[in-house]
Order: C-alpha cells, then structure tokens, then sequence
C-alpha cells in the first residue's frame, strides 16, 4: 500500500495482528508524523496514553486503570440501570418509533462518563461534543478541529482545577489527581490529555457498541427471540458484536527498527496499518467467520485491541452496554427495525459506527 508516496505495511491475518500488538518494541504507538500518518494523530500533541510509549504508558495507564476496573464498573451497574431507565423515560416511553442511536446509543455513555467524570446533567453537550464529534456545515462530523479542541480544553482544565480543590472525591478526576499526589506524578496537560481520550474513546465506541449489538441482534429475528427468552445472552450478544463488526476495525503502529512479519520484512519506521477488524475475521482463528453466533468461542476477539494498549475502557463499555441492551428488552420486549432502513456508517481512520438505527416501538 503507498500513500503519498510514503510506503505502509499492512496487518490483517490474526497472528501477525496479535504478534505486532504485543510487540511494544519492534513497534511504537507514537505518531511519526509522517506524510500520509496525520489522519491518526487525533489529539495533535496532547500527550495521551493511547499514542505513547513505555515508560509513559505505563504511568499514565497506571493513574486511569484503577477507577475503570472491572470490579468498580460492576459496582456501578445499578446507577447505570438509573441512568438508561432515564433516557427510556425521557425518548422511548409513549412513543411508536425512536432512533437508537441518538436516543440510546449515544446518551448512555454520555450520562455514564458524566457520572464518572462527576460532571453535572447541565455539562451533558459538552461531553456529547467531546465523545461523539462537532457538526460541520455540510453536516458531517469531524473528530478533530484545533478551535474546537481549545475551546474544550478550557472546559477540562476548569474542571481540574476545581477537583484539585477538593478531596475525597470517586470520580474519575479526584482519583487521578490522588493517585498523581501519592506516586504517579503527571502534569495538567497528561491529565487533560487522559480525561480527553477516555471521554473521546470512551463515548462514541461505547455508543457504537450499543447500536451494532441492537442492529446485529434484530436483522435476525431467531436470535432476537432467543435473546428476548433469556437476557443473559446479551452479554455473549455484545462479545461477538465485537468480533463481527466492532466499532474498532484498525490500529495505528510504526515500526522502530527492520521487522519481519507474516513473511515480510518491514524497514525501520514504517507506518503499519494493524486491521483487527480482519483479523477477527481470519477463518484460521474463527471458523465460519461471516456467520454471527454468539455461541461461539471468541473470547480471543481483538475488538478492544490486544498487549499493553488493551483498552482500557473494556469495562465501562461491557457493563453501560449490558445494561442498556437488558433494560431496552425488559421495558420494550417488541421492538423491530423501521422498514425501508438501510444501514450507514460514520467512520473515520479507526472505525465506524451507525448514524441512525430506526426502531418501532410495539
């Protein structure tokens, strides 16, 4: 693959994907910027975990990981039962149809990192903005514009501030902030740079999961069934959503010295296209790969990456997505895609996600 003249490797049978994704030394996550490169560097010189390197890594995960475990977010599913509950009242109760995507997919997560973040209902633009895009003239949506980004990075350093004048606190911020206090030492940019890619990360992915696993589930009307009888297949809905078409299909890495992959030998700083959409569809790997099957055994699926860099939203994406898919089956048991629908994508250099999901509420 060439792109503007500078030479890409790309990476799609499963091995060599999860044999580049642990090689953290053989590859760097650190945007070269070189031609070609720019489409990936999505926070311009704002230091965030996911496009740095060990030791910085390592520091920084060390700092969001705790207040982002498993445990932790299944403590919270509860409010998260409170917040979707919310959301049905407000745009599902009483109506014949409803667009999943901006009146489920998206308000989930966005209610849920702003009772993370500890953010107020009022601040709930601000995060729809910083999570899913800002809207452009044509209408489109974009996931990077430098006046948009210093408007909100007023928004964040207020909101630091704020917390460094408090103590005690469980959001996500005050617990950063402690654990910076205690031995993680990282500086306000590092930390606006980690509220940035958990809010960015975090909310449109989590929002795509929420309507892919719905629009998988009900273009096939057996399984919808099964799942209606037994709630504890949505979890098993969602693993294979991420399998099967996730929101993250490809990853950025460039090579720090002469690689060989899959047979190949790749030069010194060389861009590497990672598609781990592909790789969970190596037949290989996953046999009947285009078959949806949430029996399957997928529990390898790189659908929140693999190594170091395994997202570390993986689990406040499981539980907000659980809970809004169990919530919509107990309160709305006959639902179906609006006829005449087709499905389109937004998407960028990393994914894709629906833009609308038309639902007929019976």
């Amino acid at each position: 693959m060439v792109q503007r003249q500078i030479p890409w490797a790309v990476v799609s049978r499963y091995d060599d994907v999860v044999k580049v994704l642990r090689d953290h030394q053989g590859y760097s996550s650190v945007n070269p910027l070189l031609p070609g490169t720019e489409v990936y560097d999505a926070f311009h010189e704002i230091p965030v975990m996911t496009f740095s390197d060990e030791p910085d890594h390592a520091r920084l995960r060390r700092v969001a990981a705790p207040s982002l475990a498993v445990r932790r977010m299944e403590n919270m599913a509860p409010e998260f039962v409170h917040l979707v509950d919310e959301i049905l009242d407000d745009y599902w109760q009483g109506r014949r149809e409803v667009d999943a995507v901006a009146y489920l997919a998206q308000e989930v997560p966005i209610r849920a990192f702003g009772y993370l973040l500890g953010i107020p209902k009022s601040e709930n633009e601000t995060l729809r903005a910083l999570g899913v895009g800002k809207p452009r003239e044509d209408g489109a949506f974009t996931f990077y514009d430098p006046n948009f980004m210093q408007s909100r990075a007023e928004f964040i350093h207020k909101l630091v501030q704020m917390r460094k004048g408090e103590s005690g606190g469980q959001d996500l911020i005050s617990l950063a902030i402690a654990a910076h206090q205690r031995d993680e030492k990282i500086n306000d940019l590092e930390l606006f740079g980690m509220v940035m890619v958990l809010v960015t990360g975090g909310i449109g992915t989590t929002a795509d999961l929420i309507s892919g696993a719905l629009y998988q589930m009900l273009r096939r009307p057996e399984l919808y069934q099964e799942i209606r009888a037994d709630h504890s297949l949505v979890a098993p809905l969602l693993e294979e959503t991420l399998r099967y078409d996730g929101p993250i299909h490809t990853l950025f890495r460039v090579t720090t010295k002469e690689v060989e992959v899959g047979g190949l030998t790749i030069p010194g700083r060389t861009p590497v296209c990672v598609v781990n959409g592909a790789a969970d569809r190596d037949p290989r790997k996953f046999p009947n790969p285009d078959q949806f099957d949430i029996r399957r055994d997928n529990g390898d699926h790189l659908g929140f990456g693999e190594g170091i860099h395994f997202c570390v939203g993986a689990a406040p994406a499981r539980v907000e997505a659980r809970v809004a898919l169990q919530r919509v089956l107990e309160r709305f048991p006959r639902i179906r895609i609006a006829e005449g629908w087709t499905p389109k994508y937004n998407g960028n250099a990393f994914g894709r996600g629906l833009k609308t999901l038309p639902l007929i509420l019976e």
